[in-house]
């Protein structure tokens, strides 16, 4: 199971839990609901409480959450989460109120992960005419471009990744 749908069982369980049983979060996973920015769109428009998504996609509401997009803004894990868990992180949540959203937390989906099916990655060459799935950011596009990748845009509903 992805680690989006751990996560989400377990807030499911822990609200039911501290609510005695008088809340009940319902899991709709595999992109049921439609793609990351219908269910943006259903969070906003008040007919979905919830989604989980990566923060590249909230960057058409705020530009300045594209800085976890950028490539090797952060030597490690620490640096990143220091940023999101601090007054960075804070202040970007809280700007999503005025767009509807009430954002609970910033989390990573993978640092530096990169999987293919044609061998490792440890040099420029390596790149030259490889096949990649990416967030559907213009930042993922560009570099993956530029490193002479094929980057294709795909939601998790689109891929092979499942709740």
């Amino acid at each position: 199971m992805h680690p989006l749908g751990v996560a989400g069982q377990k807030f499911a369980e822990l609200v039911e839990t501290k609510s005695e049983g008088a809340l009940k979060v319902s899991l709709y996973a595999n992109a049921v609901l439609g793609s990351d920015q219908q269910n943006l769109s259903a969070v906003r428009g008040g007919t979905l409480d919830f989604t989980i998504m990566a923060t590249s996609l909230l960057a058409g509401i705020d530009p300045r959450f594209q800085v976890f997009d950028l490539p090797f803004m952060f030597n490690n894990s620490a640096e990143a989460y220091a940023l999101s868990d601090g007054p960075v992180g804070t202040e970007l949540m809280d700007g999503l109120a005025d767009d509807g959203i009430h954002g609970l937390g910033i989390w990573d989906l993978g640092f530096r992960n990169m999987t293919n099916n044609r061998g490792p990655v440890a040099k420029l060459e390596d790149f030259q005419g490889l096949k990649l799935r990416v967030i559907a950011s213009p930042i993922y596009i560009d570099l993956f471009t530029q490193l002479g990748a094929n980057p294709v845009p795909m939601t998790f509903g689109e891929g092979l990744w499942s709740a």
